[in-house]
C-alpha cells in the first residue's frame, strides 16, 4: 500500500467503525507489532502460515 502500512490503515477503520473487529492475519512475527495492534484496535492477529483450524 503506497500511503499506509496494515497497522495504520487497521487503526483508520477502526476509528471509522468502531463496533467492527478487525483481525489481522499477517507474515510478520514480530511479538511486538502483534501486542500494539492487539493493545490498540485489532481483535485477533493471525500468522498466514497458521493452521486452517486456527483460522
Amino acid at each position: 500500500m503506497p500511503l499506509l502500512n496494515g497497522l495504520d490503515a487497521g487503526q483508520q477503520l477502526k476509528k471509522l467503525l468502531p463496533k467492527t473487529k478487525l483481525i489481522v492475519l499477517t507474515m510478520n512475527e514480530d511479538p511486538d507489532v502483534a501486542s500494539m495492534a492487539l493493545r490498540h484496535w485489532s481483535s485477533g492477529y493471525l500468522l498466514k502460515k497458521s493452521a486452517g483450524m486456527e483460522l
